[in-house]
Parts: structure tokens; sequence; C-alpha cells
């Protein structure tokens, strides 16, 4: 035994150096290998820089929701007040206290609501005519008992409006006990924009915003290049998979306040896609809306049939599946851009319209200016860390570059995201809109 011991320690002691030269190694390998996964999670935070610019755009519909989770109406201008867009979601359906969505209640989607010309109601019928139509006076809140009602983790309070919708209601849906409420009149609504879904240079002013009955955000950006993009992916993802193609989808599976022209009259590009990503500041009419967030999170409500009212119609959990390869960050899967408005006494009355000519992007944190003052760029030219959210067309500058981690580093390239390709995508469930 002696001896067996004798001759390991000479073993070891020969080959000392050894050891140590391995132990430095795997010491090094580690801590490459951490660098690079913070490296490539931090590929996953939209950039946030200060570069100016007064980029046109051209606004291709404006659509407001009446009531929570139902059919848009498309109309040509639209006036704000301090919870954003005029009878967009100032109603919603609720059951035993608590708010409705498609995402449990899908047939929610052939609810088509409408405000009269002379803006004193609301219209409901189904988005086929089969029933008959019902009216419901709006701002008819005065001397009716207020009541609380739950949405997400905030309880506001309303105004049931009566027996007869919500008959209509319950019966068109099959569920039992269906309540249409609309906000409560005055100072006894509130509702303050979670903070959570602030920037850092919104904080300050988070006790002046409010929202209506929406998830999240007043006012919610979207590029038709960004809708064609994704639409792309998709058939490319069936294709790959072997699956019958399927009819592109269009912006009322992503319920946009403001659809943005993807291109200009003469045929040229309008918006790249996923721009919209990188705006900060947006003037319309004379009105200042800010970026709220990193972006719109999208959940299984994507994934319901607009036409049909049924979800997931082709068990592939489109548009979900897709965006998860490209689309993935830190707060979710993130399509279209949420803004708030700067509101002030004046903004009441402050109108968007599509006949405006001076839409203009006057914040535009362009992505793809490779000059811009970066630390990580100044500081890691080794591996040109171009963190393009919004770069859609291969990025060619990094393909040009022999740099070997080059190829890991935008959000957009697909190979980024081969490992999240089997995720659940309904992990997003919970996410807003």
């Amino acid at each position: 035994m002696s001896t067996t011991n004798n001759l390991f320690i000479e073993f070891v002691k020969s080959n000392i150096n050894f050891f140590i030269s391995a132990g430095f190694l795997a010491m090094n390998v580690f801590s490459f290998y951490r660098a690079i996964n913070k490296k490539q999670k931090n590929n996953n935070l939209i950039n946030d820089n200060n570069n100016s610019s007064n980029q046109k755009i051209k606004i291709k519909k404006i659509i407001i929701y009446p009531i929570k989770s139902c059919k848009g109406v498309e109309v040509k201008s639209c006036k704000l007040d301090k919870y954003g867009f005029v009878n967009d979601r100032r109603f919603m359906l609720i059951q035993n206290g608590r708010f409705m969505t498609q995402r449990k209640t899908p047939k929610m989607a052939l609810i088509q609501p409408n405000i009269s010309e002379d803006g004193k109601w609301l219209i409901i019928k189904d988005k086929d005519n089969t029933t008959s139509e019902i009216r419901v006076l709006i701002n008819d809140t005065d001397r009716k008992q207020v009541i609380n009602a739950g949405i997400w983790k905030d309880n506001v309070n309303v105004v049931d409006c009566g027996d007869e919708p919500s008959i209509w209601l319950s019966n068109f849906l099959g569920v039992d006990d269906v309540r249409l409420v609309t906000m409560a009149s005055g100072e006894s609504y509130t509702r303050k924009v979670d903070t959570e879904y602030i920037d850092k240079q919104q904080k300050e002013n988070k006790e002046i915003h409010q929202v209506s009955l929406c998830d999240g955000s007043p006012t919610n950006f979207l590029s038709e290049s960004s809708i064609n993009e994704l639409n792309n992916r998709i058939s490319e993802t069936r294709k790959s998979n072997g699956e019958e193609q399927r009819p592109p989808l269009t912006w009322e599976r992503f319920r946009p306040n403001i659809l943005i022209s993807g291109d200009n009259d003469d045929g040229s590009k309008q918006c790249k896609p996923f721009e919209e990503d990188t705006w900060e500041q947006i003037g319309i009419s004379g009105l200042i809306l800010k970026k709220l967030s990193a972006g719109c999170p999208r959940c299984k409500l994507t994934t319901v049939n607009f036409e049909t009212g049924v979800i997931n119609p082709y068990d592939d959990n489109e548009p979900l599946r897709t965006l998860e390869t490209f689309r993935k960050f830190d707060s979710g899967l993130l399509f279209g851009a949420e803004f708030i408005h700067e509101f002030e006494n004046e903004v009441n009355g402050a109108e968007i319209s599509l006949n405006n000519k001076n839409n203009n992007n006057n914040n535009n944190n362009n992505n793809n200016n490779n000059n811009n003052n970066n630390n990580n760029n100044n500081n890691n030219n080794n591996n040109n860390n171009n963190n393009n959210n919004n770069n859609n067309n291969n990025n060619n500058n990094n393909n040009n570059n022999n740099n070997n981690n080059n190829d890991n580093n935008n959000n957009n390239n697909n190979n980024n995201n081969n490992n999240n390709n089997n995720n659940n995508n309904n992990n997003n469930n919970n996410n807003k809109y």
C-alpha cells in the first residue's frame, strides 16, 4: 500500500504543472462560457440610444376598441383625453366581478361594437348580423350605482349597463351572468399606468398617467412591415415542418390603435420591419407620444381566428410559435410598440387624423446607426456586437465581418433561438395584449 501511495505522490509531483495548467484552462473556458451567455442574454434588451431624426411616418389605419377584447372599429380621426383614445376600451364584459377576454372566451372576437354617428350610443351586434342589435347610452353613469370590478391586478370603479345587454351577451356567448360595464364618471374612476411598463424617464410622471380598461398601454403602434415579416417567417416555419400553408395574418390579430404604412406612395419602403421598436417619441397633430415600454408582450389571444372565434384553429400555436424563435425578450414575446401621450390639461380634445400630413417620428432611436455611442461597440470591437433589434436584412454588416462571434449577436437571427423552438409557448399566456 505504501509503495502505491509513494508512486501516486511521485506521479502528482511530476505532473503538477500539467494539473495547474488544466485548472487554469477549465477556469478560462467557464469564464468564456458565462461571458457568451451574458452577451446573448443582453441581446434580448431593446437598445436605448438617443439618436434623433424627423422621419415621416404614414398612418394607414386608426382603430378603437369600444368594448375590451371585442372587435375594433376603424375611424378616420379620434380625439384623446387623459385615458387615451376617446371611446377606446371604455366598456368591458365581466363575470363574477372579473374582466373577460378572448383568452378564455374566444367567441368575443365575433362581437362587433360601434359608435353611433352622434356619438351618444354604443351599438352592439354580432359580426354576421345574425342577431338584432342593442344600444347602450355612452356616459350614462350619473345617479347609477358604482360597483367594483377586477382587471388584472387592479380593482376599478365601474357602472353596470343593465339587464338588456347582459341577456344579449350571455345568450350570444353561451356564458351565464355576463355583465356589460363602463368606466365610472369623473374622479370615481382612476387607474394608473402600471409602473412595470414605464421606462425610467417616465417614472417621475407616473401619477398623472391614467389608462382606461385596456391591458396596460393606452396606445399601441404596429407597422405593416412587421406583420409582413412575421408572415414570411411563419410561412418558412410551416414549410420547414412540412405543414400546410395558411392565409397570412392581418392586423386584426394584434389589435393596434395605430397601423403604420409599410410603403410610401411611390412604392419605396416607408417603415422597416420592427422599426417601431426604436422609436422613443412620436409627434402627431401637435401631440407628443412617448415610448412606454420595451414593447407589447403577446399572448394566446393572438392565436384566435377573429373570423370564426376559434382559438388556435390549426393547433400550431401561431403566431406565438414563430415569435418565440426571434422576438423573445426578457419581458416576453414582443410585437408592436406601446406609447403614452404627454398629458396636460390642454391635451383634452387633441385629435389624431388619417389626413394629417405632419406625423413625425421626432426621436427615432435607429438601431441601424452604426455610429451610436454604445459602450459595447467601443469596447468590444473584436466581437462587433451590433445589437440591432430591427435589422431584417440578414445583418449584412456582420456577415462581412470575419469575427467568429458575430453570428450570434442579432435578436432577429433565427439561429439564436434554436434552443427555444421546442419551448412551450403557452408560458406567455399571462402576458398582456
